[in-house]
């Protein structure tokens, strides 16, 4: 299952690229390639990747990180990701967090 969910992501980064990606593409091609799902912070598309995990929380896809309030947290292998207070459901922040705990 892993697997697959990794062919999947390079044949999105594929796409991607051959739209002119990363850097030049509009929020609307990222939402249309399941990328990114509309200022979340964390997208874990649960349609898509719950099958990779038992409980059902996904992976985590992208971040949303405007790098303003923590701009030292990019890195070149990665990024901290600081997790944030909302007025959503605790429930679907609970699950967007285990999202992205887990390691593929």
């Amino acid at each position: 299952m892993v697997e697959r969910e990794r062919d999947r992501r390079k044949r999105l980064w594929d796409e991607l690229i051959s739209k002119g990606g990363p850097y030049s593409i509009s929020a609307q091609l990222l939402r249309e390639l399941g990328i990114y799902g509309g200022a979340q912070g964390i997208w874990a598309n649960k349609s898509v990747t719950g099958f990779v995990t038992t409980d059902s929380h996904g992976v985590t896809v992208s971040l949303l990180h405007r790098g303003t309030m923590y701009p030292d947290d990019f890195f070149e292998s990665g990024v901290h990701y600081h997790y944030l207070s909302t007025n959503r459901p605790p429930t679907r922040d609970y699950s967007e967090i285990q999202s992205y705990k887990k390691r593929m």
